[in-house]
Formats: C-alpha cells, sequence, structure tokens
C-alpha cells in the first residue's frame, strides 16, 4: 500500500521539477473524466470507473461534456442521411 500523504508529496515534487504549478492531484480524476466521455466511453462505464454510486451522479457532475458529444451525432446523422 501507498500512504496517499506520501503519494500526494511526490506528485508536487514531479510538479515543481517540470514547472508545473496549481494543479491539485484531484485534478487528475477530473482530466480522466474529461478524456473518457469526450472520446465516447459509456455513461456508465465511466461512472464505475470513477467510483460513482449512480451513473445519474457522473452525469450531473460531468454531463456538460456530453453537449459536445451531441454535436458529433447530429453530424454523423447529416452524414449517414446524405
Amino acid at each position: 500500500m501507498i500512504d496517499p500523504s506520501a503519494l500526494v508529496k511526490k506528485f508536487k515534487l514531479s510538479l515543481t521539477r517540470v514547472g508545473l504549478s496549481g494543479i491539485r492531484f484531484h485534478d487528475l480524476r477530473h482530466t480522466t473524466a474529461s478524456l473518457i466521455l469526450n472520446n465516447g466511453v459509456d455513461v456508465l462505464v465511466a461512472s464505475k470507473r470513477l467510483g460513482h454510486a449512480k451513473p445519474s451522479i457522473t452525469l450531473d457532475v460531468y454531463g456538460h461534456l456530453l453537449n459536445t458529444a451531441q454535436n458529433e451525432v447530429a453530424n454523423k446523422i447529416e452524414e449517414i442521411i446524405s
């Protein structure tokens, strides 16, 4: 097991070494959610990966990311019909 405080300390040290600041360890979670949802991973799968009890929690927190997907779906439908 890794001590959580030691992990965060190493994370901050790594950021300092590469000249980054202002990034919290928790921000990695949001980055992961953004990447998977913006790349077509199903909300049910994303919800489980993020450890949410229900997909509705994932949608409440990250639902705004799916608006971009709506444009992609509309373009795909137009492509199919044309």
